[in-house]
């Protein structure tokens, strides 16, 4: 069995969507869960993370995630635009779950 936990700011960012972006958020969520190698693994600072495109209303939207194998695991750190995707998941390497 696979836990998905979320961060604060991953939840936040969540409910401030519309109810059919959340929906196709929680639709990329299932994906990742029933395939948590499916997003694309980062190198260097970001080596932690994985990274999942897709698309809200023709926008590319990245999702970043944490899977951890051994306790079978996927957390879920952040989501937004390519725009300033990278530079805040350096900011935010240090997550909180409560």
């Amino acid at each position: 069995m696979i836990s998905v936990l979320e961060t604060r700011n991953f939840r936040k960012n969540l409910k401030n969507l519309s109810n059919k972006h959340a929906d196709i958020v929680d639709d990329e969520i299932y994906k990742i869960i029933h395939a948590p190698t499916l997003g694309a693994k980062k190198a260097g600072d970001l080596n932690y993370l994985r990274v999942q495109k897709f698309k809200l209303d023709n926008r590319e939207v990245l999702l970043g995630y944490r899977w951890l194998e051994e306790s079978a695991e996927i957390q879920l750190l952040h989501f937004g635009a390519h725009e300033n995707f990278y530079k805040a998941a350096k900011k935010r390497r240090k997550v909180d779950f409560r």
